[in-house]
């Protein structure tokens, strides 16, 4: 049996007002290709099918789309929710897609559904352990009076919890078989980009690898962007986003898990890396040099590369603005410029006084807000509670966007 992980797809996805819906189908395009050649049995998909909860009509239709050819390639498939989808949505035609051979699970507080039993063609038999992105009304009955602190410990309690019970489920009723976990969550240490929300008061209650270490023989994880592994062998990973979905993931190489089981046993965990199809690049310098560098620039890519430009100049120049606006608009068959940025070194002081640097671009706006209370005189649990108030405010304008 080969089984390939991927996730994060963020179909309908955004980048300064432009679509990356044009990246996201060659990928599916890619992705189709790959699992023929390749000879892939069973696609798990963990999390972000898209990137609103209520996505538009032709973000759907690319979706099922997709899941039509899967069926044609007789490819089984599980998909899980992850925290911008919608459960609701992705599970509405749950009973009619079952019978194409691919699972969705989109609601955490189900069970018995999250367990899925798949049996190869020779002996192999595998337990797919299909946990979505679990919300705190899923694993932590309200209580009044928690601290900061304790509301931490009982969500992190909780998706442990959650595991351990389904391995139990699973060790019961199929018990000479894999345990493969899907999950949409934050591990503790994984290296982010500034395109992932922050999940589970602000991060906080992410698990570390220890959690899930010996539980299951593979985690196929999603929520972060980057694919990277969580621990030496190698079987507890992101497979990541497979396109850049911000600049901060412009030099990420980006890719899908293909694992082989035979005989119940993994016998080898690799990646193949995803093309590049519109490359991400950041141009910082002064104006004159970046005319000069988007004259000779060609993208390596399928297509246009997307280009943010990052304008720095000594001192302030109402013409260098005006320029910039122009340039901006420019069309060229090579880039899109969907982004741009003016600094000028007197405008410098004012971050430094933050301790930023004049990256502030690359930081999410919970880290530029830490740097701004550690300069406050406030007592260790008054800055606590700060943080709280700023995540949950955070999170509801993040869940309107």
């Amino acid at each position: 049996m080969k089984i390939l992980h991927t996730a994060d797809w963020h179909i309908g996805k955004t980048l300064y007002k432009q679509s990356l819906v044009p990246n996201i189908k060659l990928f599916f395009d890619w992705l189709l290709d790959t699992i023929k050649e390749k000879d892939i049995d069973l696609l798990l998909v963990s999390g972000d099918i898209f990137d609103l909860a209520n996505p538009s009509n032709a973000d759907k239709e690319i979706y099922y789309n997709l899941l039509h050819q899967l069926h044609i390639l007789k490819v089984a498939c599980v998909i899980t929710a992850g925290n911008h989808d919608s459960p609701s949505l992705l599970e509405g035609p749950k009973k009619l897609i079952e019978r194409l051979g691919i699972h969705i699970i989109g609601h955490g507080g189900v069970r018995e559904d999250q367990l899925i039993h798949i049996k190869g063609e020779d002996s192999t038999a595998v337990n797919i352990i299909a946990v979505p992105y679990l919300r705190d009304s899923d694993i932590a009955r309200p209580q009044g009076g928690l601290s900061y602190e304790e509301r931490i410990t009982a969500l992190r309690d909780g998706i442990i919890a959650h595991y351990k019970s389904l391995k139990e489920l699973a060790d019961a009723k199929y018990p000479d078989s894999l345990n493969i976990a899907m999950g949409h969550l934050y591990i503790q240490g994984a290296s982010l980009s500034d395109s992932e929300r922050d999940i589970h008061i602000g991060n906080q209650a992410g698990l570390s690898v220890q959690h899930l270490d010996e539980l299951y023989d593979y985690i196929a994880l999603g929520h972060i962007h980057r694919p990277q592994k969580l621990n030496k062998e190698g079987n507890i990973r992101y497979s990541g986003s497979p396109i850049p979905l911000s600049f901060s993931e412009r030099k990420d190489e980006k890719e899908v898990v293909i694992l082989t089981l035979e005989n119940n046993k993994i016998t080898d965990i690799s990646s193949i890396k995803t093309p590049s199809f519109s490359p991400l690049v950041r141009i910082k310098d002064s104006l004159e040099n970046i005319k000069t560098k988007l004259q000779a620039y060609r993208s390596p890519g399928t297509m246009p590369a997307i280009v943010e430009i990052h304008v720095t100049e000594k001192q302030r120049d109402q013409s260098v603005i005006l320029e910039t606006i122009s340039l901006a608009e420019t069309k060229s068959p090579h880039y899109s410029i969907i982004n741009y940025r003016i600094t000028f070194e007197e405008q410098l002081s004012a971050l430094s006084d933050l301790g930023l640097s004049e990256d502030i671009e690359d930081l999410k706006p919970a880290e530029v807000f830490q740097k701004r209370i550690e300069n406050e005189a406030l007592s260790k649990e008054d800055k606590a509670s700060v943080l709280e108030a700023f995540d949950e405010v955070l999170s509801l304008i993040t869940d309107k966007a």
